[in-house]
């Protein structure tokens, strides 16, 4: 495994253990939703650990479910109404993979 990806997950362990230790609540909508749409990548980039995770089974390369996506869609414009807020600045496709090979992006994009 990459050591700055064990770098990464340390510091992310961290953050969430810092969070579980306090007590949120949901106060309105998001600003930002970032969206893996696919951990599918075509490219073997130096920096990513996708590769990696990928040949070594850690990661299973796979495609998010649409009919999830369209959900995921619904429910944040249901929150927008229920509380008369601004809509999202950005809703990204982001993450260990490359938003370009989604077979449903074309659909993802006119949801």
């Amino acid at each position: 495994m990459y050591p700055a990806y064990r770098r990464v997950r340390k510091q992310i362990g961290a953050v969430e253990r810092w969070f579980s230790q306090r007590k949120y609540t949901l106060s309105g909508v998001p600003y930002c939703i970032n969206v893996e749409l696919t951990n599918r990548c075509n490219l073997s980039c130096s920096y990513c650990p996708q590769p990696e995770l990928v040949s070594s089974g850690q990661l299973k390369a796979t495609d998010m479910d649409f009919e999830l996506f369209q959900l995921l869609v619904n429910q944040v414009e249901d929150l927008q109404r229920g509380t008369r807020a601004l809509d999202l600045a950005s809703f990204t496709p982001v993450g260990l993979g490359e938003p370009l090979m989604y077979g449903e992006l074309a659909n993802a994009l006119d949801t």
